[in-house]
């Protein structure tokens, strides 16, 4: 994989900076292929009407704006693109993103513990908020904690102590989000019964 440092004209980069230009034109001279990374430097030749073909000749400056894009399709030698012309096709990485953040966000800490909350906080809360579950009362946030406290105690007694870490980082971590629905914070997370059982 190799970097590629482009100038850009402000339309093009607004255009390829909000996402709805998935895609470059460029002269074939660079040797580019499929995984390359491309540096988009924004670049304004500051000669209002010069024709593109002049704009980058003539002076001009660049900005300080780039955007990084990787190349993932690239399309050479098809009717209606100039000979020595390329359109480089970019990969959407947001799903790759979102990927890493979910496995971030589903994978435990276990040993900084302030941190181990607030993943974990935020872990249940994406799991077990789910809108159906309307139950809200003090009782059923008591015994959730009983509950995994409960189960800390149980694999400190039998020697696990990944496992009671655990479960004592899901204890806190229930507290918390507790603490957050009684301050109004954060209601997502509501453990206990359904509200239509209640009655």
């Amino acid at each position: 994989m190799r970097s590629h440092h482009l100038k850009t004209l402000p339309t093009f980069f607004a255009a390829i900076r909000d996402g709805s230009k998935g895609f470059d034109v460029r002269e074939d001279d660079r040797g580019f292929a499929v995984g390359d990374e491309l540096v988009l430097e924004e670049f304004n030749h500051g000669r209002p009407g010069e024709p593109l073909a002049n704009s980058f000749v003539h002076g001009g400056a660049y900005t300080g704006e780039a955007e990084v894009r990787r190349v993932g399709y690239i399309l050479r030698g098809f009717i209606g693109l100039k000979p020595g012309g390329v359109v480089l096709g970019f990969v959407d990485d947001s799903h790759a993103e979102v990927a890493r953040l979910q496995a971030r966000l589903n994978t435990p800490e276990m040993h900084d513990f302030a941190a181990a909350v607030a993943l974990e906080a935020a872990h249940q809360r994406e799991r077990y908020g789910a809108a159906h579950d309307a139950g809200k009362a003090p009782e059923d946030w008591f015994w959730l904690i009983g509950y995994l406290a409960g189960k800390a105690l149980a694999a400190a007694l039998v020697g696990n102590a990944a496992k009671a870490k655990h479960h004592c980082i899901s204890t806190a971590a229930t507290l918390a989000n507790w603490h957050a629905q009684m301050a109004g914070d954060n209601r997502e997370m509501r453990p206990g019964i359904a509200e239509e059982a209640r009655s």
